[in-house]
């Protein structure tokens, strides 16, 4: 029972490794003791922890676990100015966190867990931050195992003892080992959390878990007479996975859906989905998928391709809910697991030992050769291929790329014309069978009730001295970067191209707009009682180089719009305000859209990020400082807007 006998990683990523089986499942059958950090406590996160736990339990190891409570901003407020008892408001925390709804083996891993905690082999305390430090939230993530002899294995990166963070996020880890001369490193991470476990941190307080919570945790979710093992529970997943096949309820797509799914199967299941944004396409194609399966008896392989990986990763999610059990994968390393379960998966597919099987990937890695040469294995096969947002599909390279062996093919787009691309459309339209299964529009959801009805306010503004001069001497420069053809066709030259952006940058960053828009806003809270909420506004991908005022700014020459237009509506209204750009880890963005919800956060400032894929319904307002000619942007941006909501009845742009 030691480390000594298994084989380490310095990493270990979600792209190449299974995390679970990989790394902590043989870590922890040799463990006698888990130290783990983890961020935010809840229900979920119980049962994601349950993982690979069964190797401690057998050694009669221990685990100390150290999580937080998720506190909105009026119960760090409350904290701060004492007006409420400080232990209240975290027990009232962690009891809203253990009302998550939970399937039936979740339920029965969470119930291990209690026992474990019953039983003394683990223990939780909660660490809570020093709130007069002024600094954000407790989200350290750090482990510590070690072994009978002694020896320690200490891990740190971005997994979460959360509920997406093991399965559905992108994460990583760092792997030390003091069995690889690593014993600095190691004893480093062990004894910032012994220092934790001791409450000996700055500028945090790590308290006992609360009673209350596990008398509650006890009464809603423990049955001490059925506790199963790791290995059995895994057993009852693995037999309700082979049960059950991907299926939908007969009621839940609305009519116009199932006309589409019609459509597109009396054109011999190919087409194009042409919805508006918030309409419900990825549903609709989990729909026409689903009846496809039926009409071949449910011998199907289904390849399906999005641009971004945070929509492959909303896809994973819908189709687990709908039992399609999809093989996740992308990214261009050579050590994958998905690599491998998507080669057996084809070759066993095109062997006929199995009738099904589902991939799921970004445009990028489905052009890889590994992924090419893959697909080539399945020609004559029935395969139903699915692009999401396939107007990014357009361009001559992933054109190329487009296996005309797949029998079957699905096109989503809320704006499937790409803009100045005739070609590009025409040979899109062609390849998806030359059919519009359904064309559904902004105006035909808002007229369904599907979306929200909205106001449209036009708001002028103009170019200060500098700007206009800036503006004037791009212009002048666009001039001799037109060029012709042998046929006398005037295009404008890649130099041309970079001037167009450069020149569009200085209208989005125009100074005037966030003057205008930081007025907008104080009126629109005078309006509502000096209450401000549900408020998203769109930045351009620009920069604000002068004029800076604030403190931290005053050795920067630039700063992007977005961090400027955030921090003035913080101290000029004193506003919560969240940022929302690439820059955010899945985890962060989901925490920013339930604090959205919840009215934590009044105002969400975003870049490109929210355009394909991101939905938020609560959004009532929306400010607009940047946009583009291009149709798709501000169609997709609107759908972004108009989604339906509890008590939403007019959206106003502005």
């Amino acid at each position: 029972m030691s480390f000594e006998d298994i084989t380490l990683k310095n990493n270990y990523r979600t792209s190449n490794d299974d995390v679970i089986n990989d790394f902590l499942v043989p870590a922890l059958k040799n463990a006698v003791l888990y130290k783990r950090a983890a961020g935010f406590f809840s229900s979920t996160a119980l049962v994601k922890l349950s993982k690979g736990i069964s190797g401690l339990q057998n050694n009669n190891g221990k685990m100390q676990l150290v999580v937080s409570p998720i506190l909105s901003e009026e119960d760090i407020e409350a904290i701060k100015k004492g007006y409420e008892n400080r232990e209240k408001i975290i027990t009232n925390a962690l009891l809203k966190s253990l009302d998550e709804p939970l399937i039936e083996t979740d339920k029965e891993r969470l119930n291990l867990m209690i026992n474990l905690i019953e039983t003394g082999i683990l223990d939780i305390k909660i660490a809570v931050l020093d709130y007069e430090q002024n600094i954000g939230m407790y989200h350290e993530k750090i482990g510590v195992i070690v072994d009978s002899k002694g020896n320690k294995i200490a891990f740190t990166g971005s997994y979460n003892e959360s509920s997406n963070s093991y399965i559905n996020n992108f994460e990583s880890l760092d792997v030390y080992s003091s069995l690889k001369n690593e014993f600095n490193r190691v004893e480093e991470k062990n004894s910032d959390f012994e220092k934790l476990w001791n409450n000996q941190t700055d500028k945090l307080q790590v308290k006992d878990f609360p009673e209350a919570v596990k008398e509650e945790l006890f009464k809603k979710h423990y049955d001490k007479n059925n506790v199963l093992s790791e290995e059995e529970i895994e057993k009852k997943e693995k037999l309700q996975k082979r049960e059950i096949l991907p299926n939908m309820p007969d009621d839940f797509l609305r009519p116009y859906q199932k006309e589409a799914i019609s459509c597109w199967k009396n054109n011999n299941y190919n087409g194009i989905f042409d919805m508006a944004t918030g309409t419900g396409k990825t549903l609709t194609a989990l729909g026409a998928s689903i009846q496809l399966l039926k009409d071949l008896n449910y011998h199907l392989g289904i390849i399906i391709i999005c641009p971004y990986t945070h929509l492959v990763e909303q896809w994973a999610e819908d189709l687990e809910n709908f039992n399609f059990a999809p093989i996740v994968g992308y990214g261009s390393s050579s050590n994958k697991r998905w690599k491998q379960r998507f080669k057996d998966s084809v070759l066993n597919y095109k062997l006929g030992i199995s009738n099904y099987f589902c991939f799921i990937t970004t445009n990028a890695t489905y052009t890889s050769d590994y992924v090419q040469e893959e697909l080539k294995k399945l020609k004559h096969k029935d395969i139903l291929f699915i692009a999401d947002e396939a107007h990014n599909l357009g361009a001559s390279y992933i054109l190329s790329k487009l296996n005309d062996t797949f029998k079957y093919r699905l096109a989503l787009s809320a704006t499937f014309e790409r803009y100045n691309d005739e070609n590009g459309t025409s040979e899109l339209l062609e390849y998806f069978g030359g059919n519009y299964a359904i064309h559904y529009s902004l105006k035909d959801a808002i007229n369904n009730k599907m979306l929200t009805e909205y106001k449209y306010y036009p708001v002028l503004t103009y170019l200060n001295d500098d700007e206009l001069d800036e503006y004037t001497y791009l212009t002048k420069k666009l001039a001799s970067c037109f060029t012709k053809d042998k046929h006398g066709n005037t295009s404008l030259n890649q130099t041309g191209k970079q001037l167009l952006l450069k020149r569009a940058k200085v209208v989005a960053g125009s100074k005037e707009k966030l003057d205008i828009v930081i007025k907008l806003l104080a009126k629109q809270k005078d309006q509502n009682d000096g209450i401000l909420n549900n408020t998203l506004i769109y930045c351009g991908a620009t920069t604000i180089n002068d004029d800076i005022n604030y403190e931290e700014y005053t050795d920067i020459e630039e700063v992007k719009q977005v961090d400027y237009v955030r921090k003035k509506i913080k101290t000029s209204l004193n506003l919560s305000v969240a940022k929302f750009t690439s820059t955010e880890s899945q985890e962060e963005r989901a925490m920013i859209k339930e604090q959205f919800i919840s009215k934590d956060i009044n105002v969400i400032v975003a870049i490109k990020c929210l355009d394909e894929g991101v939905n938020i319904p609560s959004i009532h307002t929306a400010y607009i400082l940047a946009s583009s000619t291009n149709p798709r942007e501000y169609v997709q941006r609107r759908g972004r807007v108009l989604r339906l909501a509890n008590r939403k009845r007019i959206c106003c742009y502005l």
